[in-house]
Formats: C-alpha cells, sequence, structure tokens
C-alpha cells in the first residue's frame, strides 16, 4: 500500500517492525558521560579562579586561555 507521508511523520506505520533509538536522556540509570569517581579537569585564571576544561580556549600557541577574559591559564595541578 502506497501511502504519501507528510513531514515528520515516521517512514514505517506504528506496529510494522522498526529500529527504536533512544537518546539515553530520561530513561535508565547511571552516568551519561565518564565517571563520576573521577574529577573534572580544572584550569585556573588569577581573575576569574577556577575554569573547567570543556570551556577553555585553545590558541594556536598551544596554550589553554581564559574564556572570559583572555589570560593564560595555569593547569591548576599543585
Amino acid at each position: 500500500m502506497d501511502v504519501e507521508r507528510l513531514p515528520g511523520q515516521p517512514d514505517q506505520p506504528a506496529g510494522e517492525d522498526t529500529l527504536e533509538i533512544h537518546s539515553g536522556r530520561g530513561k535508565g540509570g547511571g552516568e551519561l558521560f565518564g565517571d563520576a569517581a573521577i574529577p573534572p579537569s580544572i584550569y585556573h585564571c588569577p581573575e576569574h579562579g577556577d575554569v573547567l576544561a570543556q570551556d577553555v580556549l585553545w590558541k594556536r600557541d598551544g596554550r589553554p586561555y581564559c574564556p572570559m577574559c583572555g589570560a593564560p591559564l595555569d593547569s591548576g595541578r599543585d
């Protein structure tokens, strides 16, 4: 049976064999990303304090910089 599919409708009608893909949000338990036992990577800005590694700006010289003021960051390790 040929039926025209409207935008936003699934390719196959409900009830047929389909593969469901879940994004992982809202269902199941546990951590979505990483291991909670491992602390996040932190850099330190003299002006703004600690900055998460995911927020750091990397310039062509290969060094991390503060995303708020552009200052070079320390690795945060002692």
